[in-house]
């Protein structure tokens, strides 16, 4: 009974994530704007905040992105009596986590060391990302529209968006293809596994 509850409820959660995506492909072209707006704004605004929490600590391994809203978060190399460290406080970064517009993607944001983009720091290296998955197309082409990226970019090689920074970088997959080669900000077409998966990329630290 108890594997049939888990099955039941992977089942019931895949679900909920494809009708999230395919109720984003029903908005129209002025709140998918404003959807684009604010996550490019928010992405923005971290990127600037890892920036001062780096100029303060010159460590890339000591930034936290532990926040008290989402888990996982907590990294050893930033102390919890040192708040310089910290990208959710006012000592530190001095920005307030917020949440993606369910409407845009079901996913939160994912603050991750397991990417490399082709062409940005040195190549091999994991980058430091800001990551929002399961984005609707129309969201997508959105955000690169204001990104002055005129095709869509995509990529085979598959994005690692589920393991959550806390101090360690591992170049596991890699961002590439001609149209990101470079590029710090995109929305990016997923084709490996499944080519209806569209995820936004923030680069926050270059490595």
């Amino acid at each position: 009974m108890v594997m049939v509850g888990v099955v039941l409820f992977a089942a019931l959660m895949y679900t909920f994530s494809r009708g999230a995506r395919q109720g984003g492909e029903n908005m129209t072209e002025k709140q998918a704007q404003i959807a684009a707006t604010d996550i490019i704004s928010y992405a923005q605004s971290a990127e600037r905040a890892v920036n001062r929490v780096y100029s303060k600590s010159r460590s890339e391994n000591a930034i936290s992105f532990e926040n008290g809203i989402v888990g996982g978060y907590t990294n050893a190399n930033c102390p919890a009596s040192n708040n310089r460290c910290k990208v959710f406080n006012s000592d530190g970064g001095g920005i307030s986590w917020s949440s993606a517009d369910n409407f845009a993607s079901p996913s939160p944001w994912l603050f991750s060391g397991e990417n490399t983009v082709a062409g940005i720091g040195q190549d091999g290296n994991a980058d430091l990302l800001l990551i929002l998955p399961q984005l609707s197309s129309v969201v997508c082409r959105e955000i690169n529209e204001a990104l002055d990226i005129s095709a869509m970019p995509t990529d085979g090689n598959g994005i690692e968006d589920s393991t959550k920074f806390q101090g360690s970088y591992n170049a596991s997959a890699q961002i590439s293809g001609a149209a990101v080669s470079g590029v710090f900000s995109a929305c990016v077409q997923d084709t490996s596994p499944d080519p209806d998966e569209y995820f936004y990329y923030q680069v926050l630290l270059p490595r």
